[in-house]
């Protein structure tokens, strides 16, 4: 429900993006050519993607997280979400946010509950997390959160990079992105 995906935008929320992610590593997993699995998050997509690696430490080869929103759940018990304000107690079924899209209600139950650090914990291989230190929508510190969790974790702060990834330091971004998936 979110850019060219299917889906109603209305009905996401993390642990059906993890369900999602499991199929298809499950499916990659049974290709022939398939001898290491890397996975790559943004965001949200950060959240599930080391949520997925601590699930499957045995079959994840090499994470990258690139400004991971674990501060999902924070928002979700402060009962924010970027200009939306709700009662955590009486959470209504939908909450518009940004002014365009209509997030249920099940959503923020859900964030607010979710054992990001601990079960992203579980992953012991090799990770980058990557996230600009001016970041508004995503404080860095989620970044370094991970990296205390994550045992194996290289975390590399950028003045120049937004939330989006994009600023100054994009192409020193790809080039870290690149270097640790091709070389470490």
């Amino acid at each position: 429900g979110h850019g060219k995906s299917d889906g109603s935008f209305t009905d996401m929320n993390v642990l059906n993006e993890i369900e999602d992610a499991i199929a298809i590593l499950e499916y990659v997993r049974k290709l022939d050519f398939v001898t290491e699995i890397y996975v790559i998050g943004h965001s949200q997509g950060g959240v599930v993607a080391g949520m997925l690696a601590g699930y499957y430490p045995d079959v994840i080869h090499k994470l990258v997280l690139l400004a991971p929103a674990a501060t999902l759940k924070d928002d979700a018990q402060k009962g924010v979400c970027m200009d939306a304000v709700y009662d955590t107690q009486h959470i209504p079924d939908t909450v518009c946010v940004g002014g365009e899209h209509v997030v249920g209600g099940h959503y923020f139950r859900i964030a607010k509950l979710l054992p990001i650090y601990e079960v992203t914990g579980n992953y012991q291989g090799p990770a980058l997390v990557i996230h600009g230190i001016h970041d508004a929508v995503v404080d860095a510190s989620a970044a370094v959160r991970y990296q205390e969790c994550l045992k194996n974790c290289r975390l590399e702060l950028m003045e120049g990079i937004d939330h989006g990834l994009q600023g100054d330091e994009y192409a020193q971004m790809v080039k870290a992105v690149v270097n640790f998936l091709c070389t470490e």
